[in-house]
């Protein structure tokens, strides 16, 4: 059973300090508390202030750890579940440490420690690392820091902001940026209570925790922010997802997965108003897009794909007449789905090997599954994809109960098209001279609605997951 230690007489708060020798408990938490009730003088508050903090600990980042040097002071050790002086995570050495810490504390904080604990993150406040759904890091003046610790802010340097010199924080016109600045009298030794670079170092370690933290922590810009970094506006001039070439870059690091688009961006509009205006079956109800997610696709991946367009635009000139580079343009492909991924708080892919909505996220679209959902191809061997998303609706099938259907929007190289109207099931390649075929619906024909179907697995990718 866990010990509780009575209070400090001076502030009500904290757990008296623990004599382990004599097995008592002294009146107060500290010398902070004790003088300001006995009323101790100035060359007793000097001796009781606490030494400048260590030069190792100047380099970090303050909001993610390197704290005010007065801040362990005002820590209750019973609400973090853990001892900061004894840990020494501050860098203060045993002989500055007010009193023993009563032993019978560090049981039931060791079992706090290893329980996790689970709470809601409020909006906004979503860590900036790439993939991470925790909450920012939080000091005790209620500042939030970009990461949820050192592990996302170690792992995405790009995001990480510099430390700062004095002169910097002091705001003079010869201010540099230098990371791992310290403060004065911090190389090679450390003033400790009472030396002549006390008080200039706490002054220092005070200003400069403020200056970096009001630099670095920056604002969850939600919708208008890039899908990656979260904290740069997206580029707005092209309605990209991403801030800029870093981001789009980064985005290539955490594939295989999905991020979801929210709903205010102009993308998600762009593609739910493709998807609702190509919904053409009038027998069957339109339900509209409640989620859309962006495809990661590895750096690798999306490389070929983007040496196979810059193939066939040299073949055909397309940018030239108006067009995009290879003629590329967006369609919908219906896939069986074992899992539930899509739905919402579901962005993990299964493992299953027969899902084929994970199976093209995760390796792309592949000839080997060919006739793998229809048991024929009415093109010959090929990757069917529709302009029509009501067409590609009757394709998609849920394996596991699911209030939600998905559909995918790949991106594919059309080239040029060579257009069909009848059966041609024994095709393997478009004719010579074009890049895909194009299935056309006509009276006298066999399609009801098109299809294009491309005959090489680096011209099409996925790009979007609709959710509806």
């Amino acid at each position: 059973m866990a010990t509780t230690s009575p209070l400090c007489m001076g502030c009500q708060a904290k757990p008296r300090w623990y004599d382990q020798a004599n097995g008592t408990y002294f009146d107060y938490c500290g010398r902070r508390c004790r003088d300001a009730v006995k009323g101790g003088g100035a060359a007793q508050q000097q001796q009781m202030a606490m030494p400048a903090m260590n030069p190792a600990m100047g380099a970090m980042n303050p909001a993610m750890g390197a704290m005010n040097p007065a801040m362990p002071q005002a820590m209750n050790p019973m609400q973090y579940g853990y001892n900061p002086y004894q840990n020494g995570m501050y860098g203060y050495p045993q002989q500055y440490y007010p009193y023993p810490y009563p032993q019978q504390m560090q049981q039931p904080m060791q079992q706090t420690m290893q329980q996790p604990m689970q709470q809601q993150v409020p909006p906004g406040l979503t860590c900036v690392a790439p993939g991470c759904t925790k909450q920012r890091w939080q000091d005790p003046q209620g500042n939030y820091s970009q990461f949820c610790g050192k592990r996302c802010r170690n792992a995405n340097p790009h995001l990480a902001t510099a430390n700062v010199t004095p002169a910097a924080v002091a705001g003079t016109s010869n201010a540099v940026v230098v990371p791992g600045a310290a403060p004065p009298g911090a190389v090679g030794t450390r003033a400790g209570p009472g030396g002549s670079n006390a008080n200039a170092n706490a002054a220092f370690n005070n200003a400069l925790a403020a200056a970096l933290i009001a630099a670095i922590v920056q604002p969850n810009l939600g919708a208008k922010g890039c899908v990656i970094c979260k904290t740069a506006p997206y580029d707005v001039t092209r309605k990209s997802l991403f801030c800029g070439v870093v981001c789009v870059q980064k985005s290539g690091t955490m594939a295989p997965g999905i991020i979801e688009i929210p709903p205010t961006h102009p993308k998600f509009t762009d593609i739910a108003n493709q998807f609702q205006t190509k919904w053409l079956h009038t027998n069957v109800p339109f339900k509209p897009a409640k989620h859309i997610y962006f495809v990661l696709i590895s750096a690798t991946s999306e490389a070929d794909y983007a040496a196979y367009r810059a193939k066939v635009e040299q073949e055909g000139n397309f940018v030239q007449r108006g067009r995009p580079e290879g003629n590329e343009n967006r369609r919908f492909h219906g896939t069986t789905r074992q899992c539930t991924l899509g739905d919402p708080g579901n962005t993990q892919l299964c493992s299953n090997q027969t899902c084929g909505l994970c199976g093209i996220i995760r390796t792309s679209f592949d000839l080997k599954f060919y006739k793998g959902k229809t048991g024929w191809g009415r093109f010959g061997c090929g990757l069917y994809t529709s302009a029509t998303s009501s067409k590609s609706e009757s394709y998609t099938t849920n394996k596991t109960p699911s209030p939600y259907k998905a559909m995918l929007m790949a991106k594919v190289v059309v080239g040029r098209g060579y257009k069909m109207t009848q059966d041609d099931t024994t095709r393997t390649a478009a004719p010579a001279g074009y890049h895909s075929v194009l299935g056309e619906p006509d009276t006298a024909g066999s399609l009801n609605y098109d299809e294009l179907v491309v005959y090489d697995n680096d011209a099409i990718r996925p790009a979007y997951l609709i959710v509806y």
